[in-house]
């Protein structure tokens, strides 16, 4: 129950349709489909009932947890896709923040540049927050929260933070330092 839990909601996370349980079924009966290969194949090949059975099996749940682990695989491959952009981000956030460009300004042209999936979740959060009327921090808590990536949500919290205090002089320095650290 957990396990089918834990699939809902990397797959709300990943943005597709369906339900953990619907998702886990899916994988069931394609598991199934894979012990029947196996069993056929083993039976072609050799003649062992018993270790064709557990061949089988073992094959089966083989692919089960291959196939039910796929979306938080997703997420991962996801998080590090961002995550390798992510210095790169911040060193720009930081460069237009120390040369007084707004800070909307540049967050929206962090999600026009071509960071990968940074720039479309960065962009596709920001859009969606204008369209709702919602701000700025908030759309980067929902970009943060919809990953899995620990790195992600110390540097959205950085960036909230220099967004809440303003445009001064240095304004930029911390995520110049979070982005350096990246980095190195």
């Amino acid at each position: 129950e957990k396990l089918i839990e834990a699939i809902g909601w990397d797959l709300r996370f990943l943005g597709k349709d369906g339900s953990g349980p619907e998702y886990f079924l899916d994988c069931a009966k394609k598991s199934a489909a894979v012990f029947l290969a196996a069993w056929l194949g083993w039976n072609l090949l050799f003649e062992g009932i018993l270790e064709g059975a557990i061949f089988s099996v073992l094959c089966s749940a083989l692919a089960l947890g291959l196939l039910a682990s796929g979306p938080r695989r997703e997420l991962h491959l996801r998080a590090r896709k961002i995550e390798k952009h992510l210095p790169f981000a911040l060193m720009q956030l930081s460069v237009e923040q120390n040369i007084g460009i707004p800070f909307a300004q540049s967050l929206q042209r962090v999600a026009d540049s071509g960071y990968g999936e940074l720039s479309a979740g960065l962009g596709s959060h920001l859009s969606l927050a204008r369209i709702c009327g919602s701000s700025i921090p908030e759309a980067l808590l929902s970009f943060a929260g919809s990953n899995r990536s620990g790195l992600l949500k110390r540097a959205v919290s950085q960036v909230i933070s220099a967004y809440e205090h303003g445009n001064k002089e240095g304004a930029g320095e911390p995520m110049r330092g979070m982005a350096l650290e990246l980095l190195a």
